[in-house]
């Protein structure tokens, strides 16, 4: 009798435990971009930036983007080598720019901060790639998104056509 009372209290646990689903939460992301950033003019690079950091947007960093329309790398780029792997971490959508932003010393984030961009040659001023970055279940991974950034695009006030290139009217941003 008191093997059965086991028997059954261990087969109704077993039935309850097994009936329950787990939520294992937000999890980890598995989509991502990645690439390097390159940078040029090195002697250029001003003191006042503190760091350097990818960001990826959904939509044009001209319409008041929110922090819910950017995802941002989750480390800052190396800024003492000239070249640095990067990955950028996103849930499957389609991204119109992969950019490279600074931060100022002292200052808040201001996104338009942009010292390279993915699909644009700085040496050349010239895009070579206007498509928006997309990710899917079936394409978890985009790779070789390399953004080459100018130290001479950081805006120090003194006036900063070269910068202007990054953004041409006919080019999505």
């Amino acid at each position: 009798m008191i093997r059965l009372k086991y028997l059954t209290i261990t087969l109704v646990t077993l039935l309850s435990v097994g009936s329950f689903s787990c939520d294992t939460g937000l999890g980890l992301l598995e989509t991502k971009i990645t690439g390097k950033v390159i940078f040029i003019n090195s002697a250029k690079r001003p003191d006042l930036v503190e760091s350097v950091w990818v960001v990826a947007a959904a939509k044009s960093l001209f319409n008041n983007p929110t922090l819910n329309d950017l995802v941002i790398s989750d480390r800052p780029v190396n800024l003492n080598k000239d070249s640095s792997e990067y990955e950028v971490f996103v849930p499957p959508g389609s991204y119109v720019i992969v950019a490279a932003i600074w931060k100022q010393k002292d200052k808040d984030w201001n996104f338009l901060n942009i010292i390279g961009r993915y699909g644009y040659d700085p040496v050349h001023f010239t895009y070579f790639d206007t498509q928006p970055v997309v990710i899917s279940d079936r394409q978890k991974v985009v790779s070789g998104k390399d953004i080459i950034c100018d130290w001479s695009f950081v805006f120090t006030g003194s006036g900063n056509n070269a910068r202007e290139s990054l953004f041409p009217s006919n080019v999505n941003h």
